[in-house]
Order: structure tokens, then sequence, then C-alpha cells
């Protein structure tokens, strides 16, 4: 558990001061959701919901988000998801491993998409839909990059 604790705060940090700066046509980088697969997939499902639930939490407070609760939910589902997927990882073939856990993020995603594009979603679908690809297109492509680092499934 130590072993997580200057990943959290680089990516806790990082999350509040460059996600601005990173920001591409105001669609921002979660590197949050970095930290907490990799801490889901090796802590398993009950860390993963308590440390996603608060860290959700202290990032909405921080980031002066008009939704206090929305990424507490995400962070927790991403959590538990990822969570239950560490039980899983020796009996799962790469391919089905590597679609479970982008399945889970990009479930996260959606739930956050509908309830920060909620009037978007009955409105104009299609425009829904383009807003939820592209924040987790972002994300999902920080974890492709950063998996030649650090690879989640050894």
């Amino acid at each position: 558990m130590r072993k997580f604790i200057l990943p959290y705060i680089i990516a806790f940090a990082f999350s509040i001061l460059l996600s601005n700066m990173l920001s591409i046509g105001g669609v921002k980088p979660d590197f949050i959701i970095l930290f907490l697969a990799y801490f889901a997939l090796n802590q398993g499902s009950f860390k993963g919901v308590v440390v996603g639930f608060f860290t959700g939490l202290l990032i909405s407070i921080f980031d002066n988000n008009p939704t206090i609760g929305i990424l507490p939910l995400t962070y927790s589902i991403i959590g538990y998801g990822i969570g239950i997927l560490r039980n899983y990882k020796m009996r799962l073939t790469p391919l089905l491993f590597y679609l479970l856990f982008f399945s889970i993020i990009a479930f996260g995603f959606f739930v956050y998409s509908y309830f920060l594009y909620d009037a978007i979603f009955y409105n104009n679908f299609t425009q829904f839909i383009i807003n939820w690809v592209r924040n987790m297109v972002y994300t999902v492509s920080l974890i492709v990059i950063l998996q030649f680092i650090i690879p989640l499934k050894r």
C-alpha cells in the first residue's frame, strides 16, 4: 500500500495542476483514472472503491467542479470494476482482459458523461456520443502509452 502513496500524490497533482494546460478542445486528461486502474488492479475492488470515492470527492472540491457527486461515483465504479477484474487476471486471455478493462473505463466515462451532459443526452444523442468518446479517448490513449512503461498484465 505504501508504494502507491507517491504515484497517488503525482496523479492528484497532475490532475489539479496540469489537466487544464493539457486540455485539447475542452477535453482534459484524467490522471486519477490512470492511477486508479493500476491501484485497483493491484489492491482489489474494496480498496479501489474507497480510494476512488475519496479521490473523486477531493478532485471535485479542488477543481471547482459544479457537480460534486459525479467524480466519486465514476471513480468508485471504475475502482470496483477493475478490482473485480483483478480476480480473473490470470485466467483471461490478454485480449479479453484488455477488452474488459477498457469496457469498464468506457462505462465509467459513460456515467460521467451522462450526468455531465444530461441535457445533450436527451436533445442531441449524436453530440452526446461525440462528447463521451472524446473524453474517453484522451485518457485511454494515455493508458495505452503507459502500457509500454508499466504493463497491466504480466
